[in-house]
């Protein structure tokens, strides 16, 4: 399922596909469009995505 995922650099909304629940509240996560991965802790930087940006 893809979602939206505040991305850490620039602190913008990308759309994102989870990899792994690691616990703990850890989840990776793959930038679909450009092919980042990042460990999210943060739960509030994660949220569905608007229907326009499937």
């Amino acid at each position: 399922e893809l979602l939206a995922a505040r991305f850490t650099v620039d602190n913008e909304w990308y759309r994102a596909r989870v990899e792994k629940i690691e616990g703990n509240n850890r989840i990776s996560i793959y930038f679909i469009d450009y092919g980042n991965r990042e460990i999210i802790t943060d739960l509030s930087r994660l949220t569905k995505l608007p229907p326009g940006m499937l």
